[in-house]
């Protein structure tokens, strides 16, 4: 009975933070030419996604559709006009503005679907937040839950770099409400962000990230033909070494800042040929992915993801790293080549994260030398 109770209780909470409307949606755009980014993560204090969609009117232009004949814009920038007015009945506050002067177009929606405070409709403001008189709110409790994370991560640098582009804007409401969205179209160019930033209201006493179950789904997917190619790897990141993009895919500096970047991983490498399925296969193991944030909320991860690519990464455990500054982690990482082919590297890490710039052709990368996959 208990461990029934337990199991509901979670599913409850994890449909609690989700918007099925808004997954269509993002969808509907990715299957429509615009290109359609997500972060996720769970960690003790909160439970976040966030949507990055971003377009040019040449990649979404249906075939045959010509400007200025049907519309001013392309008719998948009515869908989202129409999607956030939709959105905007639903909403705490919102802002639009729409100019069609001298062959320039502009639209922009800001809208906050759900605040603080008991009936969820209080937006806290930029300002106060910044200054040491904000706390006179008992709803200020509330925010520094949803805006506090148990370790920097891949999703902590987005808000901070999301909340300094906003810095000195008319858009305060953002980093005041849990649920928002924004959208601005240009002369041509098109971008919109929807993030959902919830206190996590299944905080227990274990916060470590048990990769297991995603081991284990990962398995039953591989072992489905005996085409795929495994590799053993292991990539070694000295101190202080170069993270520049042409050799980084993957990097972080934040974990345990005394280690300044020195990182040693070891796992494995799956290739899976195109002619075996690898798109559908992609497809499965980014739902065991998601599969695994909707249903272990309690868990330091973070989930970041677009229709060909995903990674997937936690800290093993917390204690080591918040008491002995000890980053222990797991990472799940797999992209889609243009051909169709699967990448999946599966790595455990001490120290920082960092993956060699072309890791899908590395087995080997010790202190920069490199060797590949044959």
């Amino acid at each position: 009975m208990l461990i029934l109770l337990s199991v509901t209780t979670v599913h409850v909470l994890a449909q609690a933070y989700q918007n099925p409307q808004i997954d269509a949606f993002m969808d509907y755009l990715s299957e429509n030419g615009a290109k359609v980014s997500v972060s996720r993560v769970n960690d003790k204090y909160h439970v976040a996604k966030r949507y990055n969609v971003a377009f040019d009117k040449e990649s979404v232009m249906k075939s045959g559709e010509k400007l200025g004949e049907t519309g001013r814009v392309p008719q998948i920038v009515d869908s989202i006009c129409l999607f956030f007015d939709q959105m905007i009945r639903h909403s705490i506050e919102s802002y639009r503005y729409e100019s069609h002067k001298n062959g320039n177009d502009t639209i922009t929606y800001s809208m906050a679907i759900k605040g603080y405070g008991t009936n969820g409709d209080y937006l806290l403001d930029n300002t106060r937040y910044e200054s040491a008189a904000f706390s006179w709110t008992n709803d200020y409790n509330d925010f520094m839950r949803s805006h506090v994370f148990l370790y920097k991560n891949a999703f902590y640098k987005q808000e901070m770099d999301f909340y300094a582009l906003l810095n000195g804007k008319n858009r305060k409401m953002y980093f005041g409400a849990k649920e928002a969205g924004l959208f601005d179209y240009t002369n041509g160019l098109g971008n919109m962000i929807y993030i959902s930033n919830y206190e996590n209201e299944a905080q227990g006493t274990y916060y470590n990230f048990d990769i297991s179950p995603v081991d284990d789904a990962l398995k039953k997917i591989l072992k489905k033909d005996g085409s795929i190619k495994r590799f053993s790897v292991k990539y070694v990141h000295g101190m202080e070494e170069s993270n520049d993009k042409t050799t980084t895919y993957y990097a972080t500096d934040y974990l345990a800042p005394d280690l300044k970047g020195q990182s040693e991983s070891t796992g494995e490498l799956y290739v899976i040929p195109a002619s075996e399925g690898g798109r559908a296969k992609f497809k499965e193991v980014l739902d065991v992915a998601n599969h695994h944030l909707d249903t272990h909320l309690t868990e330091c991860c973070v989930l970041e993801y677009t229709k060909d690519r995903l990674i997937l990464n936690g800290i093993k455990s917390t204690m080591k790293l918040q008491v002995n500054h000890q980053p222990l982690s797991a990472t799940l990482l797999a992209k889609v080549d243009q051909e169709g082919n699967l990448y999946i590297l599966r790595l455990d890490t001490e120290g920082e994260y960092w993956i060699p710039r072309d890791w899908h052709q590395i087995k080997s990368s010790i202190h920069g030398k490199n060797s590949l996959v044959k």
